[in-house]
């Protein structure tokens, strides 16, 4: 599903973010209520220049309109997000087992 997308727009929750940059695809946050997680999340994306974050739809719409449809952006979103190391939990797994083990 992700693939073929350009940008997002998207509530910023974990798992949506994590599909998103592991493509390297940028991030529109809309904001509806006093969601923590979400919040937190967003202010993250635009601190690392990575995504930016809306409280009215429009706007956001907007944004993610525009962002879509700036290549030089979107390259420079998706060289940050390819320097992103993934692979977290494997390395947990494997720490765990480890651990087991012993």
């Amino acid at each position: 599903m992700f693939d073929k997308i350009r940008c997002a727009l998207i509530k910023p929750g974990f798992s949506t973010i994590c599909n998103c940059l592991i493509r390297g695809i940028p991030i529109t946050s809309y904001l509806i209520d006093n969601n923590k997680e979400f919040m937190n999340n967003a202010k993250i994306l635009k601190k690392n220049k990575i995504g930016n974050y809306y409280f009215n739809f429009d706007l956001a719409l907007r944004s993610t309109i525009l962002t879509a449809s700036n290549k030089k952006k979107r390259l420079q979103i998706f060289k940050i997000c390819k320097k992103f190391k993934w692979g977290g939990e494997d390395l947990l797994i494997k720490y765990i087992d480890k651990l087991a083990n012993a």
